[in-house]
Order: structure tokens, then C-alpha cells, then sequence
């Protein structure tokens, strides 16, 4: 049988989270052994076993370090402003030293010190430094400096066996030996209370007594397997001789463990309502061993420091220091998180907000949702597209609609049943199950507010998961969101995109109920699509200004290619690019050129024809049967809008009329084309004439005279270039060379007209007869190889025929060999 406070406890969260304190401390603790620890605000303070102290930061890395002792380290004790730092140990030293410079005053006992505390009362440490020391002398020595500098001893109390400890809670000390507990006014110099050991319990040797002042009037006693707690109170004004009011020590609580205590540290958790309580931390010697698993767990104590962001309590062992930090809200959340609680996490974030430095209630809302639709079940079967459910009346709301304000969403309160994880809470209407898409729902209109982007993400996940119905419900419309730039429209207008795919009868509900203000006219085409009339939806969407709808996805969604053909006007007003892709894409089937080359020829762009030029240049890249019916038209779009690309397009067509291109080119005096179309028709001469006249481009006449092939041109072609001086001096470096390798030079001097002035005549001259000498020089070369060659081919035919032949003729075989008979 299961006990029901043991569940409930299992169900809790963990006060601490435990961490091992690394950085120096496991190199200073590998060779020595820890032996005592205090806490300061700022640092901490490490004795061990060699005699050292070791001054720490928070996170472990040390500071600084000196040895004032010659054996273990057996108490420290800081004061209260983190200056000085008191130490005991075994060989009888008590130490005070500075933090900052190590320097320290000492004093010497013959019997080892066990316990140490500085007193600060008064705030006058540094002037009086008054100690409480004590150990196994059996005495409680207070130590003070006097007028003089010198540290004067006055014991407070002896004979009752060794100090085993010793706390100060401003002017009261409290100190344990084997008797018991007692307690010292200082201010008044008087006795305050005496606490018995208990009753058969090992004595202090065994388990050393644990002191610990929560409050200057709140001692907790550690003894053994109990606790109690003590409380100064004051009886009251003495008589005209009285130093001031009596105090005593009433025990108030005392608790009995299962476990023996080895150290004790308060801790201040925070209460509902934002009050403070102070409550006891035991540390415990079975629970430690068997849950945090401390290194050299023989002698446990522990330390305390109230005065951090957070409580904070440290495990010492001597090999192993272990910190121990109270939960905030965000690690209780983030352990509710990782257990499937996530209402009840929702529901604490929402109260502590402020105080959440890693969680936001948005953040554990989207994660609560995504994982109930994750569910395997998510939307139930009777919650499937087609399934009737209520929708909103005519003039009224979307349940979600009135949603909207945290807290609307009805999660439990703090402490709810650990169900509430599940994904499934009970519907308010008959008392069954809720659908976790709805409980998703429900959590997310609590949260996402006016976030219009948040809200079409989570309505593509519920569309994704067939639940968008839920969602759709949970939109707010009463007020509606409220966004820039349309986004909240984009909102709504998907939520009835989306939900007239899994449930048209319900979006054509909301679509009547909700006001038209809060979506713009392409909802119109959706409902037009639900009619099955595409036609009039394409008009519609044709009809907003561009950017508003997404026409060319509509078409493909409808494939309603073939109902646009007539409106690619509109098309094309609202994105030119992507409609002159569609053209191409589709020319064999929903766009035939025939159709779209008139629509496009009206076509109000600028310049003119500009849009009918890049279809006809695109569809002969693509298409080029289907665009050679279309040649004498892109002869002159070419011309009008591309010179630069009718003379490949004259050369690689050949559906144009010459004369008609020749015409255009005229027209626009494209002089290439002129040429190479003239020459098509058989008019070199004329082509000759126009490449040789204003143009002067004797290359292209030089071009026009090698593809043609008639000797003829050449004669008219040297007239026509030494007319000009320019032309000349550029056949002059061009001779010798290809093309004009078959020119002969002295005919080229010959016809240069007399009286000419030509730049550069005479370097041209002797670089041509250099040309000359070497070309002759090469052909004789030539020519004496030739005769040479030719010489030696005669000789070796002559030889080869005086050279007698070898012939292989058969023998005539013997009769008688043959075995026939001769003729007689």
C-alpha cells in the first residue's frame, strides 16, 4: 500500500539542486583534505588538514592563500565585513588574519582548539576583535583586545569537559560541551539558559554537537538524531541595581530525525503572498551518502550564507565540497516542464512572471501545444472534417472570439491534480473528455494575444494535424487583432483558407458570421471556389490591386490555366516576369501563341511591343517551331527594341521574306544587317559598295568578298579602298596577310593613285617588300625542296625499274612418276 503523503511528496519538486564546486578545488583537495569551511558573501574560506586556509570565490577558483597553522584546521569563523578570518586547530594556535594581506595576530593553548567564533556585535571588530574560542581544555576563553593593544583571556566557563563547539549570535554565545548546551550575555555578563544533551544520546566525542544562530534570538541545536529550536526571551527590567532585563532560552520545537545530523544551515525560501520563512536545512549523513554520493564522506559538516541572491549551502567532505542551491521559480518550472505539468507550470509563470528570467508564459504555452498535438490522437474521429458542430450564429462569434485576456483559458490552479499533464481536462458540458487539440486551443488564445505571425504559424500546425477547426474557434474577433500592413487580416483569411480544406461547411459559417471588416476581398474568391465557381474567382482576384492575392498559385491550385488565356492582360499587370513564364511553360497546351501574340500586340507597356518581344524571343528559345510563324514580326521587334540581335536572328531564321527584311533594316539603318541580307540576294556588289562606303568597314567587305567567292570583287574591291586614304593605309597592313594572300603587291602599287598623301607610306613600303623578299625567299625554299624532292623520287623509280625481278615457276613433273603410261 502506497502511502498518500509520500506520492504527493514524490510529485513536489526538489528543494535544491546539487552541484559539485570544481575550478581549485579538486587540485587543493587531491593532495590535502578538507577540515572545516565558512561562507562569506563574497567568498569562502577552505582550512585543511595541512595547517592552510584557502580563500575561494563563489564558484571554487582561488584567491588567495597562507598557512598560519602547523596541523588541521579545526574552525573558521569570518566577521561580518569580510575583512578578518579566525581560525583553530589542532596544535593549540588561534589565528586572526586579514583577508586581503594574510597578516594575522596569534595566540597559543596547550590543548588542541576545536571551535572558533568572531564576535561582531557592535560592528567594531577591527578595533577590539573579540574571539569566542574553545576546546579540549575545557574552557570558553573570550579573547579581546584591551586599551594597551595587548589581547587579553578571560574564561568564561570551564570543568564541564571539552568545547565541542561554539556560535555567536551577537552579544549571546552559545557553546556545547559534554553536559550540554549553554548560552553567555556578554553585553550583561551573565548566564542566559542551559540545554540538555538528550537523554541517551552518543556523546559529543562521536557526534559532534551542531550550533547555529538563525536570528540573533533563534539557536538551533544539532545533537545526534535531534533538532531543537531555542528562542531568547526577555523577562522583563530588574530592580534599580539591575544591569538591564533578564534573558532565558525556551526551547520551542524539537524534532527527531531518522538520521544523524552533521551540519545545519537555514534556508529563506519564499511563501505565498511574498512573505519570508525561515526554514531548517538538516543536512543528513544516510541521505547524503546514498543520493549525492560525496567523496570521503567520514566527517560531513556543513556551511551557510544567508546573505545571497539565492540559498546556498555547502556539503563538506574531506575530498569532495558539494553546493547545494535552492529551486527558483524557473528551475521548479522547468522541472514541471520536463515531467509533462504543463498547466501547472503555465499557471505558475503567469503568477511569477517577474521573477522568471528563462521562461515566459508564451514560451511554456507553444510548448504545452505542441505537445498535445503531437498526441497520437490529437483530433478525435468525431471531431473530423465533415463532423457537425455548432457554428456561430448569424451576427455573433467565434467561441474564441471573447478570448483573449490572461487567465482565460481555465487552467488550474497551483497544486492541481498531477493529471494535469496529460493533454485531456473535463469539458465543461457533460463532464467528458476534452480533445487535446482543443485543450492546445484553449491554452494558445490565452497567450499569443495580438500576435498576428504566431497566429498563422500555430493555425498551419493545427492544419497540419487536422484540428484547425479548434483554432479557427479560438481566434479572437470580438475584438479582433489588432496589426500593421494587413497582418491581421492575413490572420483570418487563412484560418478560412485552411479550415474550408478540412471543413467547408464551418468556414461558410464563419464566413457569414464573421464582420466583413476582417478580411479583405480574396476571402470572397475562396467562397466563389467553394461553389466550384473558379471563374468568378479568378475575376475577383484579377480585381485587387497587385500584391494582394496570389493569382498564378491560385491557378495552379484550380488548374484553371486555361480560363486566364483570355485575361493575360490582367495577368501581366500583375507580374509581368511571372507571366511570361506561365506563357512559355504552357505554350503547347493553355497558351497557344496564336491567342497570345494579339492580346499581347495591344498590350499598354512601355515601349511598345516590349512585352510581345520577350514572348516571341523566349518562345524561339524554347519553342522554335511554334515561334517561326512569328519571324517577319520579330524581324521588326528586333530592329524597333534589339538591334544588337537581329543580325544572329536574320542568320539563324530563314520564315522571314529578304526583301521585306531588307526593307526594315533600311528603316532603322542597321547597316549588317543591310549587308548580309543584300548578299543573300546575290548583290555583292551592292552589299560591297554599302560595307566600303560611309560605314568604311573593310573588314566586313573583306569578310564579304572571301564568303562570296566571285574574283571579280576583288579588282572593285582595291578601287573602292585606294579612294580613300584611310582605307589605303589599312590595305597596305593588311596585305600579305589572309585574306588577301592572292593580292599581288606591285598590282596594289600600281593603282595607288599618284599625288596621294598616305601616313606612314614609307614604313608600310618597306615592311611590304620585307613581306615580299620573305615570301619569295620562301617560295624559292619551297620550290628547291620541291625539285630536290622530286629529283630523288625520279632516281628511285629509275633504280627500282633497272632492277632485275625474280621469278618462281613451277617444274614439269615426270611421267613415270605419275604411274601412267607414256604414248607409244
Amino acid at each position: 500500500m502506497v502511502d498518500d503523503n509520500n506520492a504527493q511528496e514524490v510529485d513536489e519538486p526538489p528543494l535544491f539542486k546539487y552541484q559539485r564546486l570544481g575550478r581549485s578545488v579538486p587540485l587543493i583537495l587531491g593532495s590535502d583534505a578538507a577540515s572545516s569551511l565558512a561562507v562569506h558573501a563574497r567568498f569562502l574560506v577552505l582550512g585543511t588538514a595541512s595547517g592552510a586556509l584557502h580563500i575561494l570565490d563563489p564558484s571554487g577558483l582561488e584567491l588567495r592563500r597562507f598557512a598560519p597553522h602547523s596541523s588541521a584546521v579545526t574552525g573558521v569563523s569570518i566577521d561580518a565585513s569580510g575583512e578578518f578570518v579566525g581560525s583553530c586547530s589542532q596544535d593549540g594556535t588561534v589565528v586572526v588574519s586579514n583577508t586581503i594581506s594574510g597578516e594575522g595576530s596569534t595566540q597559543w593553548y596547550p590543548r588542541p582548539v576545536q571551535s572558533i567564533a568572531l564576535m561582531d556585535s557592535a560592528g567594531d571588530f577591527a578595533s577590539r576583535r573579540p574571539v569566542a574560542t574553545g576546546g579540549l581544555a575545557g574552557q570558553l576563553v573570550h579573547s579581546a583586545r584591551g586599551w594597551f593593544g595587548g589581547a587579553k583571556d578571560t574564561v568564561l566557563h570551564a570543568g564541564e569537559g571539552p568545547v565541542t563547539a561554539v556560535a555567536c549570535g551577537g552579544p549571546l554565545i552559545a557553546w556545547a560541551n559534554d553536559v550540554g548546551v549553554k548560552v553567555f550575555d556578554t553585553a550583561h555578563n551573565r548566564c542566559v539558559s542551559f540545554v540538555e544533551r538528550p537523554y541517551e544520546r552518543p556523546p559529543s566525542d562521536l557526534f559532534r554537537c551542531q550550533l547555529l544562530w538563525s536570528s540573533p534570538a533563534e539557536l538551533v541545536i544539532g545533537w545526534a538524531d535531534s533538532i531543537k529550536l531555542g528562542v531568547v526571551r526577555s523577562r522583563g527590567g530588574g530592580g534599580p541595581d539591575s544591569k538591564g532585563p533578564r534573558l532565558y532560552m525556551e526551547v520551542v520545537a524539537l524534532l527527531q530525525t531518522d538520521f544523524f545530523v552533521c551540519g545545519l544551515a537555514t534556508a529563506r525560501l519564499r511563501r505565498e503572498g511574498g512573505a519570508w520563512a525561515t526554514d531548517l536545512l538538516a543536512l543528513a549523513f544516510e541521505i547524503l551518502c546514498d543520493s549525492l554520493s560525496v567523496e570521503g564522506h567520514e566527517a560531513l559538516t556543513a556551511a551557510q550564507c544567508d546573505d545571497l541572491s539565492e540559498m546556498t549551502a555547502y556539503v563538506v567532505a574531506p575530498h569532495d565540497i558539494v553546493v547545494a542551491r535552492s529551486f527558483s521559480w524557473d528551475d521548479r518550472i522547468a522541472w514541471l516542464l520536463s515531467s509533462g505539468r504543463f498547466e501547472l507550470a503555465l499557471t505558475l509563470a503567469s503568477r511569477h512572471t517577474a521573477s522568471l528570467s528563462r521562461h515566459t508564459p508564451l514560451a511554456i504555452a507553444e510548448q504545452y501545444a505542441a505537445s498535445l498535438l503531437e498526441a497520437p490522437h490529437a483530433a478525435p474521429a468525431s471531431c473530423a472534417p465533415g463532423s457537425s458542430t455548432p457554428a456561430p450564429a448569424d451576427g455573433g462569434t467565434a467561441r474564441g472570439g471573447e478570448v483573449g485576456g490572461a487567465g482565460s483559458a481555465g487552467l488550474r490552479a497551483e497544486g492541481a491534480d498531477s493529471d494535469s499533464g496529460s493533454g485531456l481536462s473535463q469539458s465543461e458540458q457533460g463532464g467528458e473528455l476534452e480533445a487535446p487539440a482543443s485543450v492546445a486551443a484553449r491554452v494558445l488564445a490565452s497567450q499569443l494575444g495580438n500576435d498576428a505571425a504566431r497566429w498563422l504559424r500555430w493555425l498551419r500546425r493545427f492544419a497540419a494535424v487536422g484540428a484547425v477547426r479548434w483554432l479557427v474557434e479560438a481566434v479572437p474577433v470580438r475584438p479582433p487583432l489588432q496589426g500593421a500592413g494587413g497582418s491581421a487580416s492575413d490572420v483570418y483569411e487563412s484560418a478560412l483558407e485552411l479550415l474550408m480544406r478540412e471543413a467547408p461547411a464551418e468556414a461558410l459559417a464563419y464566413l457569414r458570421s464573421w464582420h466583413p471588416s476582417l478580411w479583405r476581398e480574396p476571402v470572397l474568391a475562396l467562397l466563389a471556389v467553394s461553389r466550384r465557381e473558379v471563374g468568378v474567382a479568378l475575376d475577383l482576384l484579377l480585381s485587387l490591386p497587385a500584391g494582394q492575392a496570389d493569382v498564378f498559385v491560385f491557378l495552379s491550385q484550380q488548374g484553371a490555366h486555361a480560363l486566364a488565356l483570355h485575361r493575360l492582360l490582367d495577368l501581366a499587370r500583375l507580374s509581368w516576369p511571372r507571366t511570361l513564364a506561365l506563357l512559355l511553360a504552357r505554350s503547347d497546351s493553355s497558351f497557344p501563341p496564336a491567342a497570345v501574340v494579339p492580346q499581347l500586340e495591344a498590350a499598354p507597356c512601355e515601349p511598345p511591343a516590349l512585352w510581345l518581344h520577350e514572348y516571341l524571343h523566349g518562345l524561339l528559345e524554347c519553342n522554335p517551331a511554334a515561334a517561326a510563324p512569328f519571324a517577319p514580326r520579330q524581324v521588326e521587334l528586333y530592329a524597333a527594341l534589339a538591334p544588337q540581335q537581329l543580325l544572329p536572328f536574320l542568320r539563324s531564321s530563314s520564315g522571314y521574306e529578304p526583301e521585306a527584311a531588307l526593307d526594315v533594316a533600311k528603316e532603322h539603318g542597321l547597316v549588317d544587317a543591310q549587308i548580309y541580307l543584300l548578299a543573300q540576294q546575290g548583290a555583292a556588289r551592292a552589299a560591297l559598295s554599302l560595307a566600303l562606303g560611309d560605314g568604311r568597314d573593310l573588314g566586313a567587305a573583306l569578310k564579304l568578298v572571301t564568303e562570296s567567292g566571285e574574283e571579280e570583287l576583288w579588282p572593285l574591291l582595291l578601287d573602292e579602298a585606294v579612294a580613300s586614304p584611310a582605307l589605303t593605309q589599312e590595305l597596305l597592313l593588311r596585305v600579305c596577310r589572309p585574306p588577301l594572300l592572292a593580292i599581288d603587291p606591285l598590282a596594289l602599287l600600281r593603282r595607288l593613285p599618284e599625288g596621294e598623301r598616305i601616313d606612314g607610306l614609307r614604313k608600310h613600303l618597306t615592311r611590304l617588300l620585307r613581306q615580299v623578299a620573305e615570301h619569295e625567299g620562301l617560295s624559292r625554299g619551297a620550290a628547291a625542296i620541291a625539285h630536290a624532292d622530286t629529283a630523288a623520287l625520279l632516281g628511285e623509280r629509275h633504280a627500282a625499274q633497272c632492277r632485275g625481278t625474280t621469278l618462281h615457276l613451277p617444274l614439269p613433273q615426270d611421267p613415270s612418276a605419275s604411274g601412267e603410261a607414256g604414248p607409244d
